[in-house]
């Protein structure tokens, strides 16, 4: 699936290349890196991530920047790249303060945060982060969205991390929004490769089952 979807997004790129649509460019890019990180090609989703960074800062689109430098901060945590982490997902803390997003983009990028600062061993700066997201997390009005439980599970991570009683809820909460998710897929097939192959939905779900 993530597969067949990779080569279509290749296609579109080109297809955008060809008739100067720099935005859609970029967003086509993006799209292909989240494809590559869905598969485990994490350094060519990392190079994608980049390019669509460059057109994004280029053109000087706020939205698109936001979702490149978040996506590139997830990818950086896959690539035990932390230090580096932490960078991407302050510039998108910075945009999403700036500007009038969603706010579960603002969620998404607290609980990123959190867990950047975790993986570098920083606890009295995640702790504050996680608070934040979960906050922000328990204000929206759905419970399942892209990568809500991404959001839960960092801030599971820094509240076990503290020996918090609460990170068992927050784990719940994250278990909650990848089935959400998996309804949501009608092909069951598509559904399982969701929660087999994605690697976040594969670490939730084996510690939900421990």
């Amino acid at each position: 699936m993530a597969d067949g979807r990779a080569r279509l997004l290749q296609r579109r790129g080109l297809e955008t290349r060809q008739i100067g649509d720099r935005p859609a460019e970029g967003w086509g890019l993006l799209y292909m890196s989240w494809a590559d990180r869905e598969t485990g090609q994490y350094d060519s989703g990392l190079e994608r991530g980049q390019q669509a960074l460059a057109i994004a800062r280029k053109l000087k689109v706020d939205f698109l920047s936001w979702y490149a430098w978040h996506s590139l901060a997830r990818l950086y945590l896959l690539l035990n790249r932390s230090q580096d982490s932490l960078a991407a997902a302050s510039e998108s803390h910075h945009i999403s303060q700036s500007k009038i997003f969603h706010p579960s983009m603002h969620a998404r990028t607290l609980a990123t945060l959190a867990r950047a600062h975790l993986e570098m061993a920083h606890a009295e700066d995640s702790h504050p982060y996680t608070s934040e997201a979960l906050s922000e997390l328990q204000s929206l009005r759905v419970r399942s969205m892209p990568e809500m439980q991404a959001a839960y599970f960092d801030c599971y991570l820094s509240l076990q991390q503290a020996g918090s009683t609460a990170a068992r809820d927050a784990l719940k909460q994250a278990h909650m929004a990848m089935m959400a998710q998996a309804g949501a897929i009608a092909d069951a097939e598509s559904r399982a490769r969701f929660l087999r192959e994605v690697v976040m939905n594969r670490e939730i779900a084996a510690i939900w089952e421990s």
